[in-house]
């Protein structure tokens, strides 16, 4: 169904249920009253459309009552169009192209977020069609897990034996041919498309967040965190937003930093037992030289006892972590080597320790 640069004056609502997949292309057009589109089994093209009052795309009425079959309405594209005055409900959004649309902040989506997630060992979450093709074009590793059949539209397959060094189109949903990794202009617009992919998850995640949907925010605030860590250049930013990647999933995967907590509190338990602390000291009487027929004398001697054991060190590791300004109690005599590890638990520990709390928070919070 072709409506493209169409205008309409008044209040347009349509309800429709097509029996095979079907394509309403709206690119162009121009609702001065407002839209209502409840569609099932079809692909919707929403480019540059002109919306001047509140509208509403989401599943035609059978399907959402349950009385017909059929799938929601799939949202291919928003490039050119502002979406202040957008909501979509219920729509499916796992194809569609958010990069150049207008407001995307104000972009109300209501219901459960219709994307595809990742895909094998990777954190679950939903992923946006343009960092799914990102990741198929750019990543070096497991790129044929990415941007499956469900992040394209219908009219553009891609096969599974797809030959990237003969495709050549251009935009969205096609792929461009592969160059040496080493190429710099390759390099520069892989840094500048990440760096557009991730103003989009900030924009969506901020309209989520402003509707109080903080659970759902948390994919779209890794996905900004996860282009920018793609986007930035070697060196420290990268280095640190990886460190954060690693240890906590940019506080949004708690289980990791329990995981690194853990770790710390072994590592550095071990390295106290072995080089981290001094012979204890032991207080000794022993007979010290007289003249004959004189009374015994004992003079006191301090000797080195024996070296605190692996116990004490994990106690004295788990103590240290939850002590950011309290000393441990009865600590034993550190060596130079146990200074440093008490420092590094002292700071690293309750940081990891917030960590955990702020990844919980996230997904508990709404």
């Amino acid at each position: 169904m072709g409506l493209k640069q169409c205008e309409f004056a008044g209040q347009v609502t349509a309800d429709l249920s097509f029996v095979r997949e079907g394509k309403v292309d709206l690119t162009g057009s121009r609702f001065r009253a407002g839209l209502t589109a409840r569609l099932s089994n079809t692909e919707i093209f929403f480019s540059r459309v002109e919306i001047q009052a509140p509208s509403v795309i989401g599943p035609s009425s059978a399907l959402s009552t349950g009385a017909g079959a059929g799938r929601p309405p799939k949202l291919i594209e928003l490039v050119g169009t502002n979406v202040a005055n957008l909501t979509l409900s219920g729509a499916d959004l796992s194809a569609c192209r958010f990069s150049g649309a207008f407001n995307l902040d104000q972009l109300r989506i209501n219901g459960p977020l219709q994307l595809v997630g990742t895909v094998s060992y990777r954190a679950r979450r939903k992923v946006l069609a343009e960092e799914h093709r990102w990741r198929f074009v750019h990543s070096r590793r497991e790129s044929v897990s990415w941007y499956p059949a469900a992040c394209r539209p219908l009219d553009r397959p891609m096969p599974r034996n797809f030959d990237l060094s003969t495709a050549a189109p251009t935009g969205l949903h096609t792929v461009p041919p592969r160059s040496p990794a080493v190429d710099p202009a390759r390099r520069m617009k892989a840094r500048d498309e990440a760096l557009e992919i991730a103003a989009v998850y900030r924009s969506l995640r901020k309209g989520l967040e402003d509707s109080k949907d903080e659970p759902g925010a948390a994919d779209f605030y890794y996905g900004e965190m996860e282009m920018r860590r793609k986007a930035a250049a070697f060196g420290f930013e990268r280095t640190l937003l990886a460190l954060y990647w690693m240890i906590s999933g940019y506080g949004l995967r708690a289980w990791r930093a329990v995981v690194a907590l853990s770790t710390v509190i072994i590592l550095s338990a071990t390295g106290l037992a072995l080089v981290g602390f001094q012979p204890s000291k032991t207080t000794v009487y022993r007979p010290a030289a007289t003249a004959p027929g004189s009374a015994p004398l004992y003079e006191m001697t301090t000797v080195n006892g024996p070296v605190p054991g692996w116990q004490t060190a994990f106690e004295y590791a788990v103590q240290s972590t939850t002590a950011l300004l309290r000393a441990p109690s009865n600590p034993p005599v550190l060596t130079a080597w146990g200074q440093a590890i008490e420092v590094i638990l002292r700071l690293g520990g309750p940081a990891l320790l917030a960590l955990i709390v702020l990844a919980v928070r996230g997904r508990i919070k709404r």
